[in-house]
């Protein structure tokens, strides 16, 4: 009885041991990632030791992690003299057996510096899926011959091959070899002289273009075909002649037709709603109305109080500006258009030159009538060269003659600048706008460049059969269609 109670707690106790231990084990994969997610083991290397100016350096991390992509690692700001040229990742296995030997991760950043003296990285970190590990920040003394000829170089990075009709596309400039001593260039040395056929606006750079050496991202949005050509330009620029090379790109019609019908469709929620402007009061400034033009004044105030009235906005406001250009009593419209456009906010805008129909052609029909008398005279003079019906002094030569001559021809060039004719460079016409959106390219939908308020003025620069290219006076351009815009 007694061995057989012994016995009994013997197996007792050892399956109480066989237990233990299967729970031990159990626990051990846990404890050990518990504990390797806390520490991980990253040592510094530098080739060469001693670094020197203008030369390749490479900055090491020896991660002891076996997966590459796994890893993470952020750098700490780079100073200005200072240029990451690429980062470079590899595995190596430790100790003399490939069998058994462990295996470390490689994370390399190749840098060359451009200054010599005292330089200080400041800390990495590396992260992993389940650790993580700081450095702490480390000092060099960069050494060599600073001074030496630099000779910058430009060269396009991926310009785009071909492009549609409308579609945007980037092409990177990048500067090698810039002096770092001298403030790094900005867009604005490359986009002084631009070619034509497509629009061009400077994007953003993004956060490592400058250690790329990026120094402008051009947006090129091409107009028409077959070819969009930047030609190779010359700069001057802090004292260097940069050579900026040729590119091109073939350009293919869009999906859009040419010119597409806009849809009838509300306006597109870019744009701001229209405001209410059933119930805008008319302007109420008084202007002083010169006598003799009161009746001229008068006549053209009522219809445009009518579509005021009526909510008639942008209306009312281009036969403001027609009237401020066109009447007789210009002046005093311009004074009630200014009122009305400060009651609905617009921004800033310019009146508009006054040329008074009626005084314009009545300078013509002068001008007509001294041209012909003075022709009447010259024939009167060719006919009777002694004696004649006309025995003024005046026509006793040709003096007189040349006076009326002179005196008519200016009249009536006066006359003809006054009333718009032959002048060099004119737009293509005046308008007021409705709240609209305008395109970068006249197809709806496109690219959106400027949004316009309600009774916006614009000048007409171009116009196709649906669209129209409008601009206006604080700089916003592009193609509006054409039911948006009020002819004046």
């Amino acid at each position: 009885m007694d061995r057989s109670s012994s016995l009994y707690r013997t197996r007792l106790l050892n399956k109480k041991k066989g237990e233990m231990l299967v729970c031990l084990l159990l626990l051990v994969p846990y404890l050990g990632a518990q504990e390797a997610g806390e520490v991980l083991t990253v040592e510094w290397y530098s080739h060469p030791e001693v670094p020197q100016v203008h030369t390749s350096w490479v900055v090491g991390l020896l991660v002891d992690y076996p997966v590459s992509r796994d890893i993470t690692v952020h750098r700490p700001p780079l100073p200005g003299t200072l240029t990451l040229e690429s980062i470079r990742t590899r595995p190596r296995r430790t100790g003399t057996d490939p069998e058994s030997g462990n295996i470390q991760t490689m994370v390399e950043f190749w840098f060359i510096p451009h200054k010599v003296g005292p330089l200080t990285l400041g800390s990495f970190e590396v992260i992993t899926p389940d650790k993580r590990y700081v450095t702490e920040p480390r000092s060099w003394y960069i050494q060599g011959e600073e001074k030496r000829e630099y000779q910058p170089v430009c060269s396009w990075v991926n310009p785009p091959q071909s492009l549609e009709i409308g579609e945007r596309g980037i092409a990177a400039l990048r500067l090698m070899d810039w002096d770092p001593q001298k403030p790094w260039p900005d867009a604005a040395f490359v986009l002084k002289e631009l070619p034509e056929g497509a629009l061009l606006e400077a994007e953003p750079l993004r956060g490592h273009d400058q250690e790329q050496g990026i120094v402008l991202r051009l947006g090129i949005i091409p107009l028409k075909g077959p070819e969009f050509t930047f030609k190779p330009m010359r700069i001057l620029h802090e004292g260097f002649s940069l050579e900026i090379p040729e590119f091109r790109v073939q350009i293919t019609p869009g999906v859009y037709p040419p010119f597409p019908k806009p849809k009838a469709a509300d306006i597109p929620p870019l744009v701001a709603a229209r405001p209410d402007t059933s119930n805008l009061p008319f302007p109420q400034a008084v202007p002083q109305v010169f006598p003799w033009f009161r009746v001229d004044y008068e006549q053209a105030l009522y219809p445009i109080q009518n579509l005021w009235n009526q909510g008639k906005i942008p209306e009312a406001l281009g036969a403001m500006r027609r009237n401020e250009r066109e009447n007789l009593a210009g002046p005093c419209f311009a004074l009630l258009r200014r009122e009305a456009e400060q009651t609905l906010g617009l921004p800033l805008t310019q009146d508009e030159p006054w040329r008074p129909l009626k005084l314009y052609r009545l300078l013509l029909t002068v001008s007509l009538g001294v041209l012909l008398f003075a022709l009447i005279a010259v024939l009167l003079r060719l006919g009777r060269r002694k004696h004649g019906f006309v025995t003024s002094p005046t026509f006793q030569g040709y003096k007189g003659i040349k006076i009326l001559l002179i005196l008519g021809v200016g009249l009536l060039m006066f006359a003809m600048n006054g009333l718009g004719i032959f002048q060099p460079g004119k737009a293509a016409g005046q308008g007021v706008l409705r709240t609209a959106l305008a395109y970068r390219v006249p197809e709806d939908g496109g690219g959106v460049s400027a949004s316009f308020s309600e009774g916006q003025p614009v000048q007409i620069r171009a116009v196709s059969d649906y669209w129209v290219y409008v601009e206006s006076f604080d700089g916003r351009l592009g193609w509006v269609a054409r039911d948006k815009l009020i002819w004046y």
